[in-house]
């Protein structure tokens, strides 16, 4: 472990061809790992263990590798605002502890409400950084909108499964029946998979 995470060095390259490029100087490297290493994703989860520990009981939190995301409940919007900007507090003071920055470019949030609900800004910020909102998000391989519609999850799942058909029906007569057969559960029957799976967590709701 500790020749793994020790006398790492790195170096940027800048127009990287033989004939022409620039470099920095070789660089030690005092945290994180290599990228793409096998042991990576496993010492990231314990790098970030005690995460958790700082959300209370009325908020909820969904790790999954590298993507996390924070759920809020409170019953006035007000509140529900003082409570996120508060909590954006705590994390980015988690994150400092920790030599981990947010990058708020590729944070948003998404409150869901009634398709009747009218539109109100929300402005959750810290130190004049401010997250944008987003009317859809993809969570695990479904796409969850604001309202709970699943209407683009299913308008992208019949788009793709339309295009798959489409392809098959172009190559049927070119490639043998074991090739065809390959396709189809590669692209065509993992995705009706996918969506019996949609229509099982649907009926649950």
């Amino acid at each position: 472990m500790e020749s793994y995470l020790t006398n790492r060095y790195q170096k940027v390259l800048l127009n990287n061809n033989y004939a022409n490029y620039n470099s920095s100087k070789w660089a030690i490297l005092k945290c994180g790992v290599p990228q793409g290493s096998i042991l990576g994703p496993l010492l990231f989860l314990i790098y970030i263990n005690d995460l958790p520990s700082i959300i209370n009981k009325n908020n909820n939190i969904i790790l999954f590798a590298d993507d996390t995301s924070f759920i809020f409940t409170d019953d006035n919007r007000e509140d529900l605002l003082l409570h996120a900007n508060s909590f954006l507090k705590d994390i980015n003071s988690w994150l400092d502890n920790n030599v981990l920055n947010l990058n708020f470019n590729k944070t948003y949030f998404m409150e869901f409400k009634t398709k009747k609900h009218h539109q109100h800004n929300m402005p959750i910020h810290f130190n004049q950084n401010y997250i944008s909102d987003a009317s859809e998000t993809k969570f695990l391989g479904l796409i969850i909108d604001e309202t709970l519609s699943w209407s683009q999850h299913i308008l992208q799942l019949t788009k793709r499964m339309s295009t798959m058909c489409f392809a098959l029906r172009c190559v049927k007569y070119s490639l043998s029946k074991p090739t065809l057969k390959l396709i189809y559960f590669a692209h065509v029957h993992s995705n009706h998979e996918l969506w019996n799976n949609f229509l099982g967590l649907l009926s649950k709701c």
